[in-house]
Formats: C-alpha cells, sequence, structure tokens
C-alpha cells in the first residue's frame, strides 16, 4: 500500500482520478461529493446538491477522460464534467428529452480521447406482469459533436452490442417471482482505443467489437465454476427476502400511510428447477485500467468468502493474468499508475488506499 486517506466513507465509493493525482470522489450512501488530496489529507467539496446545471444528485459512475473527469447523474439523467482541477465546468442530458426516461437512459461506460462515449443503456418492456427492465442491455457510442444538440445526438448515437440483462426478479413456470441472482448475464468494457469486449456470462465466452462495428469471436476463459448448494441457495433467498422486507418497512415509515396498508414483500422464491452451478461474473461493470486491461470480476468461492477474485483480459479478449482482494476489501477505481481500493472495517466503514498498479 501507498497510501490511505485519513477520513472513512460510508459508501459504496465512486471515483475518477484528476490529472494532478488527486481524487475526485462520492459516497452513495452520505449523498456528498468531494476531491480528495492523498498528499496533504485534505477534502473540499466539489459542487452542491441541486438542478443547477452545474449541480448533481447522484454520482452513479465515473469516467476520466484526459484532463477532465465526467459523472454521470442517474437522477438526473445528465453528465456533469469536471476541469483538471475538480470543478465542475459543464453538463449535458443524455435522456434525448420526451423518448428516452430517465432510467433508461444511456449510463456512462468510457469517454475516448476524442469526445466519443459510451455507456449501456437498458429500455423498458411491458408484459403480462406489467412494466419493467427489458430482458438485455445496449453498449452505445456517442460522438463528440452531440453534446449541444438532441437532434445530433440521437443520429450520431449507435449500438455496438446486446447484452443479457441482470434483474431482480423473473416468473418461474407456476408465476411465482424467483430471484435472478443466480441467472447468467453479460457485461462490456469499453478499452482505450474504442473496442468493446464483452463478456458472456453463460459460458464465459469473451467478444471483441471493434470501433468500426466488426467483430472477432475470441472464445471461452478458462475457469471452474461453483457448484451452488441447497444450503446456500435458501441462504441467498432468505436473505434477500429480508432485505427487501426491511427496505420497504423504512420506506413506508416515512410516508403517511395507515397502518395495516403498507405493501408486503414480494415473497421471492428460488428458481424452480434450482440452478446447480453459481454465475460466473460477480459484478455490474468492468473497470478498464490505464494498461488497458479488463478487470472481470468472477467467483472462485461459493459465497466469495476468498475475496473477489479479478481475471485480467487484453483488448484481444484473451486473459493475460489475475489479481485477488482480500476479504473485506474493495476494488474502487484506478488512476494513471494507482489501483484504488476500499478497506472495510469493524464498524462497517470504509477507507480509500492507493496501490501500485500491478
Amino acid at each position: 500500500m501507498i497510501d490511505e486517506f485519513p477520513a472513512s466513507f460510508t459508501g459504496p465509493i465512486r471515483m475518477a482520478e484528476l490529472p494532478d493525482g488527486r481524487v475526485l470522489a462520492s459516497d452513495a450512501r452520505e449523498g456528498r461529493l468531494v476531491v480528495l488530496d492523498f498528499a496533504s489529507g485534505a477534502q473540499v467539496s466539489a459542487t452542491t446538491r441541486g438542478d443547477g446545471p452545474l449541480e448533481y444528485r447522484t454520482g452513479f459512475r465515473f469516467a476520466s477522460a484526459g484532463d477532465s473527469a465526467w459523472m454521470f447523474d442517474l437522477m438526473r439523467g445528465r453528465i456533469l464534467v469536471f476541469s483538471p482541477a475538480g470543478s465542475p465546468v459543464s453538463s449535458f442530458d443524455v435522456t434525448d428529452g420526451a423518448s428516452q426516461s430517465r432510467i433508461s437512459a444511456p449510463r456512462l461506460l468510457a469517454v475516448m480521447s476524442n469526445g466519443d462515449w459510451y455507456g449501456d443503456a437498458r429500455g423498458m418492456s411491458i408484459d403480462a406482469a406489467g412494466a419493467g427492465f427489458a430482458e438485455s442491455t445496449a453498449v452505445v457510442r456517442v460522438r463528440a459533436t452531440a453534446d449541444s444538440d438532441p437532434v445530433a445526438r440521437e443520429s450520431t448515437r449507435d449500438t455496438l452490442a446486446m447484452l443479457r440483462a441482470d434483474g431482480l426478479y423473473r416468473p418461474n413456470a407456476d408465476g411465482t417471482r424467483r430471484l435472478s441472482q443466480f441467472d447468467p448475464y453479460d457485461l462490456a468494457a469499453v478499452f482505450s482505443d474504442g473496442r468493446v469486449l464483452v463478456v458472456r456470462g453463460e459460458r464465459y465466452e469473451t467478444e471483441v467489437v471493434m470501433p468500426d462495428g466488426t467483430r472477432r469471436m475470441i472464445g471461452p476463459v478458462s475457469h471452474d465454476r461453483m457448484r451452488l448448494g441447497a444450503a446456500e441457495l435458501k441462504l441467498v433467498v432468505d436473505s434477500l427476502n429480508r432485505l427487501s422486507a426491511g427496505l420497504i418497512a423504512m420506506s413506508m415509515a416515512q410516508l403517511p400511510v395507515p397502518a395495516g396498508s403498507a405493501p408486503r414483500a414480494p415473497g421471492l422464491v428460488a428458481p424452480r428447477p434450482a440452478p446447480e452451478w453459481w454465475p460466473v461474473l460477480m459484478a455490474e461493470t468492468i473497470p478498464v485500467d490505464t494498461r488497458d486491461r479488463a478487470w472481470v470480476a468472477v467467483r472462485d468461492s461459493s459465497l466469495a468468502t476468498l475475496g473477489q477474485r479479478y481475471d485480467l483480459i487484453d483488448r484481444e479478449g484473451v486473459l493475460v493474468g489475475a489479481v485477488r482482494v482480500p476479504p473485506r476489501y474493495e476494488l474502487v477505481g484506478f488512476g494513471a499508475e494507482h489501483l484504488f481500493v476500499a478497506r472495510r472495517d469493524a464498524d462497517d466503514l470504509l477507507w480509500l488506499q492507493r496501490y501500485a498498479l500491478p
């Protein structure tokens, strides 16, 4: 470890490194957005919360972009651009007005040196069970000329890949709502030259989509799948149902709802028949370091008791190494020469640390 920032976070922490080595960081639970100086241990507020053009509501995803940093604000459906000094200098909407809701707006994945940016977008669908998220996610590229003109932005947006999406639940054959945490899903990463790595979760296969749209099928990555036991399956189902009930109760406590009229927890059940294997992929995104290696979080213990393993895949779609983050540590992001990891202490607080990039 090189150093640890002296103030804690409640997390999750999301971040981007600024050109001078300071860090633009968001604490999701506390709703604060700050610039951290590891050298001095100081932190200052980056901007205020609100609905102004240079304010924010949620710091959901970050990307370093040459001499600036970009932040996707999920609640507002906007991207906020920060100067090298860590001050907001501009923002733009990514929802295309009435054509797309904030929920299904492209969520920032990466920014290229020419200003093109990439995101993943998941639309809404309506079926017999009602409205919900679509079963797939689109990886889209938005051209640099699109920032100020909504018509131009729509015309220069192209879809490079379609991914099988994860989800909260899906129906069993008998109509019960089942957890989808055990379903395989796909993820994508974007390299510095604009090519997209697609990782298919069902067979843990990779493919590469070039900037011109041509595709290269690479094939499966060597990996030992983890068998899913009945006890582990029940543990996850029970835990998530308790979590859902707690979140509903906490939300309803803030509303003037008559006693006994609050909605019940969804009562999610396990898939039927029970899956034989755990899914391989374990994250919602694939971060890419400054050496153009995609860090793919994979499962190699049933309940991740060994800590999180990351397979490092290069821009040819080939496995080139692996790194394990120990238990109670979390990968947060990358700088030009640094790996940022959060240490979770006995009070469940997070402490941001820097390491030399392996």
